[in-house]
């Protein structure tokens, strides 16, 4: 992650603008002069990606992220209460979110996705009366009922293996 520049300090747009353009240099993404065609540009454009965008990874080092990232789970030092993890499952039960998003991808690849199928079951039986959203989930599955539930909130298209394996998990709570 050597292109990731984190905690940097507040700087002038040109000092900001040539940072980033002379890291562009450096890497041999662009010349010296497209620099300079950043710098002389006055307006600023700002892009967002709803729907994310897909970067190819390399497995070897996705699964050492993996096994890092359980390692973490083992350390009896390191913890994360449920109710901050799982705070918000409305916006994460979103089609354009964390779970269903990955999940629709991999779908998508002729691949099953057990796991965030798991997630996206319990995510729907998170009850905890602190959290607004949590409640709204299970006012919508208590008048809805969970079939039709789920479909409104993750937008998973009814005809969908993903729904199908998605209720089961979810009736498996």
């Amino acid at each position: 992650m050597k292109d990731v520049k984190l905690g940097l300090k507040s700087v002038s747009k040109e000092e900001a603008i040539r940072s980033a353009g002379e890291a562009l240099v450096a890497a041999g993404c662009v010349d010296h002069d497209y620099v300079e065609g950043m710098l002389r540009r006055s307006g600023i454009v700002v892009q967002q990606y709803p729907d994310g965008v897909k970067f190819g990874f390399d497995p070897k080092k996705h699964a050492e992220y993996v096994a890092t990232t359980e390692r973490r789970f083992h350390n009896p030092h390191l913890s994360d209460a449920v109710t901050r993890v799982a705070r918000g499952p409305k916006r994460k039960l979103g089609r354009k979110d964390r779970l269903v998003s990955p999940a629709l991808q991999l779908m998508s690849e002729g691949r099953k996705p057990s796991a965030l199928a798991d997630v996206i079951g319990a995510a729907l039986h998170f009850d905890y009366q602190e959290d607004k959203e949590a409640c709204e989930v299970q006012e919508t599955i208590q008048s809805e009922g969970l079939h039709k539930a789920i479909i409104k909130l993750t937008e998973i298209p009814e005809d969908s293996e993903l729904l199908r394996l998605v209720e089961n998990k979810a009736a498996g709570f």
